[in-house]
């Protein structure tokens, strides 16, 4: 029985798949200020809000660990790959797909979950917290230059 193969997968369809990530930020985001428009008080502490801003800096510093953490780990098992078999870069795609598509999984959650907390109890750092998942899907967006930076990281000897 032969090893099973990893589906291939292109930039650009990795493009969509963070593209789409980044959307559903966006687009809950709009929907919520459509249905609660900011209120001049949305980023007072009230005692209804604490427990949501608490959440969310506890969610926002886990998931900022678990980005980094993750990453690592991801991009130790691509290397110990390459360790093993000699791949030509293109191969390394997959790889990279799965250290992007995870960490911008977690990064879209921390958003939808600001929107969540500012549509519950009007808290405005949810807001904050969105704008700021959408800008760190930005920094994730795959883009050549960064498939290359990923596969002198997991080939360059330790």
């Amino acid at each position: 029985m032969s090893e099973p193969r990893p589906l291939p997968v292109t930039l650009g369809q990795l493009q969509l798949i963070v593209g789409g990530l980044m959307s559903g930020v966006v687009a809950l985001l709009a929907v919520a200020l459509v249905v609660r428009p900011p209120a001049p008080h949305a980023f007072a502490a009230t005692a209804a809000r604490m427990p949501w801003l608490a959440l969310l800096v506890v969610a926002v510093a886990g998931a900022a660990v678990l980005v980094i953490v993750l990453g690592r780990l991801l991009e130790g098992r691509v290397r110990a790959e390459a360790v093993t078999r000699d791949r030509p870069e293109g191969e390394y795609l997959p790889g990279f797909a799965t250290w992007t598509v995870v960490r911008g999984a977690l990064v879209e959650g921390i958003g939808l979950l600001g929107v969540v907390a500012y549509l519950a109890v009007g808290v405005g750092a949810g807001l904050v917290t969105a704008a700021a998942s959408f800008l760190g899907l930005l920094a994730l967006f795959p883009t050549a230059a960064r498939h290359e930076a990923f596969v002198d990281r997991v080939t360059r000897p330790e």
